[in-house]
């Protein structure tokens, strides 16, 4: 039994971490400014990719949102000054809707998030926590857990191991036996990994190197040391580029690939594959020629497979959003992001980093694919809960938040006083004491 599990794990590593998946699944994942850059980095040094079709996509002038779209749609355009680690953090927690205690437990934490997106003064925040709100050691612990689950994957980590198990975590890798493998090599061996120890690695968990280099290229292709480093670099917040443009027409979806028709484009050379059939060629050349080649071929098959992919993905999202895209964010329909890895046979952190880097040209603005995803609470997006509230308040103008809070409760919307009174000053509505 034990021998069969090895073969089997080593399998699944073989194939899901292997150089050639791990490619593939980078070049789905990119932003296209980041694709474009890479394509001009390879065909630099490989002689068989050729750009056929230099970018017009990236200097195309988009709006980033419409006049008729409502003030509201600000929260869903995609901010190219970016934001803070802090607001980004905190913007999470607001829609969490924790109870008080937990809601108090996890804002002390991301006060206290460093550079990296670390707690790395966890048991002194701790204590201090212990004392203020008179809870246990656990109850403090289950607040860094709830911190764990927000974005980026890594978000309040103690330590770099830490960092790393709870985005292998967030990977939601099928096969059990692979995910332990990977959770032991990082609680126990990376100290070894570093120092290219592979025959220590592969001994004590009894895999072969191969297995072992697998993993290794996984961590450093995959896993984030520095998970809170895009909020602290001002060269990141770049322009912000569509991938696609949609728009109804008759009530049909119409959707354009921009990158198909605006974007980069790359071919292999006739030139240098003539050279390779060269029967004179000498044997040091043609293994170099057709080591290039292959790694020319795997681009281009990886760039396809990107297209479609994301073809198969926008069409999903867009189709489901296609209330949203006739009448604005108020129409937004939930959509989660495990929902969408599930129909796409990926999981659910790559369809995160998917979406978070991906913008569609929509008739509201320049919007990320993350924004046409909004959770669901209690069956409603965040918008039209907020309308809901707006609703109830002009019903029953003379009730206060907490009396709303209750009539809320009894159509099973769960909602907080504090976010009734949030919602309440979205809308500019004072309090009932003014309204009264």
């Amino acid at each position: 039994m034990r021998f069969n599990q090895a073969i089997n794990q080593l399998q699944s590593l073989k194939h899901i971490l292997s150089p050639k998946m791990i490619h593939l699944m980078n070049t789905f994942q990119m932003g296209y400014q980041d694709l474009v850059t890479h394509i001009h980095e390879v065909s630099e040094d490989n002689v068989f990719l050729e750009i056929s079709k230099e970018d017009s996509l990236i200097t195309m002038p988009y709006k980033t949102a419409s006049i008729s779209s409502g003030p509201e749609i600000s929260e869903f355009v995609a901010d190219t000054k970016g934001i803070s680690l802090f607001d980004h953090a905190m913007t999470q927690l607001e829609v969490a809707h924790l109870p008080n205690t937990e809601y108090a437990i996890v804002k002390e934490l991301i006060e206290h998030l460093d550079t990296r997106g670390f707690v790395s003064q966890y048991k002194d925040i701790q204590k201090k926590l212990m004392s203020t709100l008179n809870i246990s050691e656990r109850k403090v612990h289950d607040g860094l857990k709830i911190l764990h689950s927000f974005e980026p994957d890594g978000l309040g980590a103690r330590t770099l191991k830490e960092c790393f198990l709870i985005q292998v975590q967030s990977h939601q890798f099928e096969d059990d036996a692979l995910n332990d493998t990977l959770k032991k090599v990082i609680q126990n061996h990376l100290e070894d990994l570093s120092k290219q120890q592979y025959k220590t690695i592969s001994s004590a968990l009894g895999i072969d190197e191969e297995g072992v280099l697998a993993i290794h290229s996984f961590i450093k292709d995959n896993l984030d040391p520095n998970p809170g480093g895009a909020f602290n670099n001002p060269s990141l917040n770049y322009h912000i580029t569509p991938s696609y443009e949609v728009s109804v027409k008759e009530n049909q979806l119409q959707i354009k690939n921009l990158e198909k028709t605006n974007g980069i484009q790359i071919n292999l050379s006739e030139k240098y594959a003539a050279i390779l059939e060269d029967p004179n060629i000498d044997v040091e050349t043609k293994t170099y020629l057709t080591t290039k080649l292959e790694k020319a071929k795997e681009l281009i098959d990886n760039v396809n497979q990107r297209q479609e992919n994301l073809d198969t993905m926008v069409h999903t999202i867009l189709t489901k959003q296609m209330p949203f895209l006739k009448n604005g964010t108020s129409f937004l329909e939930p959509l989660l992001q495990k929902d969408l890895a599930k129909l796409l046979s990926l999981s659910p952190s790559t369809i995160s980093r998917i979406v978070s880097s991906k913008y569609v040209l929509t008739p509201h603005g320049s919007l990320s694919l993350k924004s046409l995803c909004p959770r669901g609470y209690f069956g409603k997006t965040k918008e039209r809960l907020k309308r809901i509230v707006k609703d109830m308040i002009a019903k029953y103008p003379t009730y206060s938040d907490e009396k709303i809070k209750e009539l809320l409760h009894a159509q099973n919307i769960t909602l907080a006083r504090r976010t009734v009174a949030k919602y309440r000053k979205i809308w500019n509505i004072p309090n009932h004491f003014k309204r009264i």
